[in-house]
């Protein structure tokens, strides 16, 4: 069963997909920017609902009750500042939904109002849990997928393949950054194209053979996590390294998890992806929550560290 695609009503699906024309496209830009759209439609009732008691696992309710607080003064800031465009818009956006719906309308709202972003993707991976009515906000630049079966994260890179866009920046739904903190990252990438962007990342020690998470500073890292900006190019890499470590499309990478994807992708550049400091920014209080959080999962590093591992054989870099 195909997935459902829903779209702008007299839009072509190839037209947003492919063509891009240019009626969907936001215009190269200079000086500042400023999107109506997050203004126009009214915060989706149950998205709220559902964060106001939908607090941290290991914390009180008055804790939780501070960070809604952060939350909307957080959210109030992050639509009034007027953010400078460092390009034209011809970043494709990819947004996966598994088990925060509640996080999906901001996140796309943000993405808009991101002068790089021309294109925003929403998949929602989760089959049991229909995404559209957690979605206010209605512009032509919005694809939202409804998948018939459940997919893994692996699967943006299948949205990014058959994409015609020559960047790409992908989120994590549990992760709040501005628009002018998503603008940077998308500079970022186009003065160093050669390799993956984030602002998480993974240090590896070969000597304890540890891997110890850091961000928000200016650094390469081994791995990349949470939020990624990549090229086509990379798209065309991840796909040869999944290829020449024997998971094809039918692997159970693909079902099963851990997710892995964060690990191919930072291989796919020509050296270490790099992470970069925009300051400070918002965590969803589930961003840890077991049941929602993938790395609360069993065997969930060890997994993934047998790849890296296998990855670092298959294409090695070398610091100068």
């Amino acid at each position: 069963m195909p997935p459902t695609i829903f779209r702008q009503p007299l839009v072509c699906p190839a037209q947003l997909l492919r063509a891009k024309p240019d009626s969907l496209m936001k215009p190269p830009r200079v000086g500042a920017f400023h999107c109506s759209t997050c203004y126009r439609f009214p915060m989706p009732f149950r998205s709220e609902f559902r964060r106001w008691f939908q607090k941290r696992e290991c914390g009180t309710w008055r804790q939780h009750a501070r960070w809604l607080l952060k939350f909307y003064r957080w959210r109030y800031q992050a639509f009034r500042e007027r953010v400078t465009a460092t390009g034209p818009a011809d970043f494709t956006a990819i947004v996966l939904s598994y088990k925060r719906p509640q996080n999906i309308d901001l996140l796309v709202r943000l993405l808009l109002a991101t002068p790089s972003v021309g294109t925003v993707i929403v998949s929602n991976n989760n089959a049991d849990i229909r995404l559209h009515p957690w979605i206010a906000v209605d512009d032509p630049r919005v694809t939202i997928i409804e998948q018939p079966v459940n997919r893994p994260c692996l699967y943006r890179y299948a949205l990014a393949r058959r994409s015609d866009a020559g960047y790409f920046i992908a989120v994590d739904d549990d992760l709040f950054l501005t628009p002018d903190q998503l603008e940077h990252v998308c500079k970022c990438l186009r003065e160093h194209p050669e390799v993956p962007h984030g602002i998480f990342g993974s240090q590896y020690d070969s000597w304890s053979g540890i891997l110890s998470v850091t961000f928000c500073r200016e650094a390469s890292m081994a791995l990349l996590h949470r939020l990624y900006a990549f090229t086509a190019d990379h798209v065309r890499e991840f796909y040869r390294l999944m290829d020449a470590m024997g998971f094809h499309v039918w692997h159970y990478a693909w079902r099963d998890k851990p997710p892995t994807d964060d690990v191919f992708l930072s291989f796919s550049g020509s050296d270490y992806p790099r992470i970069h400091n925009v300051g400070p920014f918002l965590d969803c209080p589930s961003s840890d929550a077991s049941g929602i959080a993938c790395f609360r999962e069993a065997d969930f590093f060890l997994r993934r560290f047998d790849i890296f591992c296998s990855l670092r054989r298959l294409k090695p870099f070398h610091r100068t």
